[in-house]
Formats: C-alpha cells, sequence, structure tokens
C-alpha cells in the first residue's frame, strides 16, 4: 500500500485506517468525561522531553485552560494508550497559537470560529520512526473529524521540519507573518516554556479547500 498517495482522498484515509487496525492499532474521539489518562500521557512524554518540570504536576497530569473547548483524539495498540493529538476551537479565551504567537492571518479567514488548532499532538518514542503508522493514523482519523465539522482553517506551532511531515500527508501548511512579540505572547507561552526553549517554533496554517472537495 502507498500510504503516502493513499491517504490524501477521504476513501484513502478510511482504507489507512482500516489497515492499520489489522496491524494492531485503533483510533478514538475520546468523551470529555473520560480525559484523565490523555493528560497522563501528555505528563509523561512532556516530562521526559524535558519540556515541563514533572514535579510541577503531582497529580502526574498536564491540562491546561484550553480544554474545555478542545476535543482529543488518541491511539492505542493493543489498547494501550501510545499517542494523542489535541484539536482546539476558537473560543472566549482564543486559540492558543493566536495567543503565542503575534501574526498577520491570510485576509481570506473572515472569522475565527473557521480555525481549529492541531496541537499536544505526542506519541511514545516506541511508535515513533521510520513507518509512522501512528501519526499518520491520528492524522488521518482528525481529518475525517474536521472535514465532517466544515473546518477550513487549520493552524499550529511547529518546527519547520515537521511542515514536511505534513505535507506526505497532503496538507501543506504555510509560514504565517509573524510581528513583535508583545508582553502577552511571552506569558502564554509560560506553560510549556520548555517546548519554546528547545525548538524553534513558526506559527503556520494550511487552507483545506485547497487538498479537498467539499
Amino acid at each position: 500500500m502507498n500510504r503516502l498517495s493513499t491517504i490524501k482522498n477521504l476513501v484513502g484515509v478510511k482504507v489507512f485506517l482500516l489497515w492499520a487496525r489489522i496491524k494492531g492499532y485503533s483510533f478514538k474521539l475520546m468523551p470529555d468525561s473520560d480525559l484523565d489518562n490523555v493528560y497522563h500521557l501528555r505528563w509523561k512524554i512532556y516530562s521526559d522531553e524535558g519540556y515541563i518540570n514533572p514535579e510541577d504536576y503531582p497529580d502526574h497530569m498536564f491540562k491546561d485552560k484550553y480544554e474545555q473547548f478542545s476535543k482529543n483524539i488518541v491511539a492505542f495498540y493493543k489498547n494501550e494508550m501510545i499517542g494523542t493529538v489535541r484539536l482546539t476551537f476558537n473560543s472566549v479565551i482564543g486559540i492558543p497559537t493566536l495567543n503565542n504567537f503575534n501574526v498577520v492571518l491570510p485576509s481570506l479567514i473572515k472569522s475565527l470560529n473557521d480555525i481549529v488548532e492541531i496541537g499536544r499532538f505526542m506519541i511514545l518514542p516506541q511508535f515513533r520512526g521510520k513507518n509512522r503508522d501512528v501519526a499518520f493514523g491520528l492524522s488521518a482519523f482528525f481529518y475525517l473529524f474536521l472535514m465532517k465539522k466544515g473546518m477550513r482553517w487549520w493552524i499550529v506551532h511547529m518546527p519547520v521540519k515537521l511542515q514536511n511531515s505534513f505535507k506526505k500527508f497532503g496538507v501543506s501548511f504555510e509560514m504565517l507573518e509573524e510581528k513583535e512579540l508583545l508582553p502577552k505572547h511571552i506569558d502564554s507561552r509560560g506553560i510549556i516554556a520548555g517546548y519554546f526553549d528547545k525548538h524553534e517554533l513558526k506559527p503556520m496554517i494550511a487552507d483545506m479547500y485547497k487538498i479537498s472537495k467539499w
């Protein structure tokens, strides 16, 4: 199966998810009432990567103020939770990327309610690597979910090297124009300052109209 070409359309996405299930992987939209294991997985991965001080989280869970405005998708391998991604929608407290960066949005965007942030994308180290089954599966699942919701604009902040990874999936993230950071942007980064310290992150956006038939 040529995943890099097949997964770029809706039928291919569904075929890939079926193929992944045969290999023992499954993907699920987690209920809002059942997120403690998601928060714990975040805590574990972020602690191991040095992005946070684990002792700052005595309950061994990492969460923030955006949780009530988000949906979480989880990857399992034979019933073990091995990865997750969070989809955050606009709300009264804004969107994380727009709170962390001072950017100029494309003029085509008429409302922030048309934007969803792809964030908290993480996978246990032993399930990363060359074949990227888990990364593809999580991406395929949230692709289907967001297509059904009609979310046109996907925003992220990530290292530039990950831009190429998404291109292989068929999603082209474009760099957003950045302006000088204000104190509020610097303050917003404090919840996971280690991530910003360890990586050069860039705000990017993808227009799903360019790759999908709506």
